[in-house]
């Protein structure tokens, strides 16, 4: 296992946009190797502790991507929200303020924004079957509910 900050940025002939890596070269590294193939031990083989960079501090720990997961309790709070017509960036300032502060929240804005739309993405194709399938089982629980549907050749519901 090596530093985060191992290895150099290459210098590429087209520039894509700017982003903020942070590569010092850095050597600091732990590699193990295994006492035999038959077992689960390990040992160290070698073990270069020293850095060529400052580690981060207490305001950056929040950005690391260790400390930056959209956990279960993000899922649902960002569901729910959305189910209220608020989007992402506002449950993110909405929990931020419940949580006192933007360290305390556990995952930026654009993680947020980032799980809203794989969450969009995934739903696409079958947002038409959810309504349809919400709609036969409330058409189950009343009488009084109708409705109807028409699937074209295409797959397409009018």
């Amino acid at each position: 296992m090596e530093c985060n900050s191992a290895g150099m940025n290459e210098e590429k002939k087209i520039k894509r946009r700017r982003t903020t890596t942070r590569r010092f070269d850095c050597e600091a590294k732990i590699v193990l190797k295994k006492d035999s193939p038959d077992t689960d031990s390990c040992f160290i083989h070698k073990f270069v502790e020293v850095h060529n960079h400052a580690l981060a501090t207490g305001a950056e720990k929040q950005f690391l991507r260790c400390n930056r997961k959209v956990t279960l309790f993000h899922q649902n709070f960002i569901s729910d929200h959305r189910k209220a017509n608020i989007g992402s960036i506002r449950s993110h300032s909405v929990l931020k303020e419940m949580v006192f502060g933007y360290e305390n929240v556990g995952a930026t804005v654009t993680d947020f924004k980032n799980y809203d739309r794989d969450v969009r993405a995934h739903i696409g194709p079958h947002d038409a079957e959810m309504i349809l399938e919400k709609l036969r089982l409330k058409r189950e629980a009343s009488k009084k509910i109708l409705f109807s549907m028409n699937i074209e050749l295409t797959r397409m519901v009018t």
